[in-house]
């Protein structure tokens, strides 16, 4: 009883030292050394694996300049003790790898634990079963409702360190255990768009299941097929787990695999995702390369006609062509192996820099090489293929690394495709001189005005990052020529610059505090503005008959309160859009699109 008691506060102090921990690197640091040290044997660990699963993905994300400190630090501390007081320089931002090292170790000991008491039958306390289950439920669930998250945020590193971890319970995980963590990596490649790191652990993890566990593999096809019907776009991850598999596994089980893989995977070389229709394409080839390789003459005459037919077309050039080449000569279909890459520097260096993600998610080996790894996990790779390898210019599903056109032409000059442009980009774009006049306009207007008179747009009542966001970005597009906020602030927030795409840098923004909103409207209706209240009260008038002056001020209301009863009566006129629903209103951005919208048709036609 008294243990339990122990335990209870041992794990809210825990909890209360993470918390701190994110923003004082040191305390958490302390904790988790002094805590390995009193806890010497992995069994001890069922009651505390909460605290395990905490430092195994401990870590805050970086603002830019503590980034820039770190480096700076760990640049000074390269020279050792070249310099006399390198001895005593500590730099407070890289505890939290230190943290992260401290916890794999832990957790290697208690899979060595794990991996004895499955040999020996031992009924000791299953403690891999729980941490999987953890992370899984509190850490890779955290975007289940809001499949996108971002490159190198904060669900983006909790996300990969937890695949990580993953991958070093699998070992001595059982097979009812691998079969559950099966469903659950199929259902989470379904339902989220995944950043590229992610996404290769959890492909990797799937292959090692289905490469230890033979009688998995009997239903893996009905998964993968059911995956297919229910989000065709996520197939482009189930065919690189076809492909993986094939290498790892034995030669006896090969052709059979191999001719059913086939069997699954051809039908999607026409597909309607062109980057699923590459996938299949490249895993064919490389198929049709093992078949060739290993001399399987069944499959060498079954399938000649598919890879004829696949070839003739792969072969006519053009994006299809140039497209294919980089994916089928990346790292992750030319030299990574699931079995033979099986190592710490894989798991916490490689695939996080080939996977596009920040620096200081990368752990070097030499943190490692003082851990006994128990033979469980290879510190290094024996072969230097790829620790020399590069990113390249191809990371699935990241945008901003993608270079890869997202649909082909093949040289026909009046296919439609997507166009789109940022002109203050103009050293990135190759056919600039085709939009001379877009060009022109994004090199000369800055934040500038595009008119001393106009649409002015007031938002100073709107406090919700993302509607605000959205207004700036659609205040851009039409040409407003001001936008006025509540505080200037708003436009360094992360959820405002997810919407406004950097309109914010492009037009004129001023701020107003919710206070000042009165006196504001009595000077601009002196400069000669018509104040305009985009609001429902009993003498609003419908926006359809409503003509809007040149000179006019929108004024949009709060989410939920609208325009305050003390900012009405400066209204000169309210205009409200006309609706046949039962709900009445509309979201405020969507409102003040409406609007936006009506008077530049108006007044661009006049």
């Amino acid at each position: 009883m008294l243990m339990t008691k122990c335990e209870r506060h041992i794990l809210k102090y825990a909890h209360d030292l993470y918390s701190h921990g994110q923003t004082i690197g040191r305390i958490y640091q302390l904790f988790i050394s002094h805590l390995s040290n009193t806890i010497s044997s992995p069994t001890l660990w069922k009651a505390y694996y909460t605290i395990l699963v905490d430092g195994l993905v401990f870590g805050p994300l970086l603002r830019k300049d503590q980034r820039i400190y770190k480096d700076t630090c760990e640049y000074i501390l390269s020279y050792g003790a070249k310099y006399c007081l390198n001895p005593s320089l500590t730099c407070e931002f890289s505890f939290s790898t230190s943290v992260r090292v401290k916890s794999v170790a832990l957790l290697i000991n208690i899979v060595k634990m794990e991996l004895q008491n499955l040999i020996s039958k031992s009924s000791s306390p299953k403690i891999a079963g729980e941490v999987t289950n953890h992370l899984w439920q509190n850490i890779l669930k955290t975007t289940k409702e809001n499949s996108r998250y971002y490159g190198n945020s904060h669900v983006h590193r909790l996300k990969q360190r937890a695949m990580q971890s993953l991958l070093l319970l699998e070992l001595c995980l059982n097979e009812e255990q691998c079969q559950h963590l099966m469903n659950l990596l199929c259902d989470s490649l379904q339902i989220e768009s995944h950043q590229p790191s992610v996404k290769y652990f959890q492909e990797w993890l799937l292959v090692r299941i289905l490469a230890h566990h033979p009688k998995l593999r009997q239903t893996m096809w009905d998964e993968f097929q059911k995956a297919g019907v229910k989000r065709p776009g996520c197939m482009s991850s189930f065919i690189s787990v076809i492909f993986h598999l094939s290498r790892a596994l034995p030669h006896e089980e090969l052709e059979k695999f191999i001719g059913k893989g086939i069997e699954f995977i051809h039908p999607w070389c026409m597909a309607q995702q062109f980057i699923v229709r590459l996938f299949a394409q490249v895993v064919l080839q490389k198929l049709w390369e093992t078949i060739l390789t290993k001399n399987f003459e069944k499959l060498l005459s079954r399938f000649k006609v598919v890879f004829d037919s696949v070839n003739s077309s792969l072969n006519q050039g053009g994006n299809t062509q140039r497209n294919l080449l980089k994916l089928k000569e990346s790292f992750y279909f030319e030299i990574f192996h699931p079995m033979d890459h099986f190592s710490l520097e894989t798991i916490f260096y490689d695939i996080p820099r080939l996977g596009n993600v920040s620096n200081d998610e990368w752990i070097p080996t030499s943190e490692f090489e003082c851990l006994e790894l128990h033979s469980v996990i290879q510190l290094k790779n024996e072969s230097e293929a790829l620790r020399q390898s590069n990113a390249g210019d191809w990371a699935v599903k990241s945008a901003a690394a993608c270079k890869i056109e997202s649909m082909p032409t093949d040289g026909d000059e009046t296919l439609n495709i997507q166009k789109k442009i940022m002109p203050w980009k103009i050293d990135d774009l190759e056919e600039a001189s085709l939009f001379p006049e877009a060009v022109e306009r994004g090199k000369q207007l800055g934040r500038r005005s595009r008119k001393s008179g106009g649409l002015v747009v007031v938002a100073s009542l709107v406090d919700r990052m993302p509607n605000l966001g959205g207004l700036c970005r659609t205040c851009e597009a039409f040409g407003v020529s001001e936008f006025v906020l509540g505080s200037l602030k708003y436009t360094e927030d992360p959820q405002f610059q997810n919407l406004s795409v950097s309109a914010e840098r492009w037009i004129s923004i001023s701020e107003v505090k919710p206070y000042m909103l009165g006196s504001y409207l009595a000077s601009m209706k002196e400069k000669g503005f018509s104040l305009v209240g985009a609001e429902q009260t009993s003498g609003s008038i419908k926006l359809d008959t409503f003509q809007f002056p040149e000179k006019t001020l929108l004024v949009l209301g709060n989410e939920k309160g609208g325009i305050p009863a003390d900012i009405l009566p400066l209204m000169d006129v309210c205009v409200e859009v006309p609706q046949e629903g039962l709900i009445r209103s509309l979201n405020v951005h969507v409102t003040g699109a409406i609007f936006i919208w009506e008077y530049v048709r108006q007044n661009n036609t006049r």
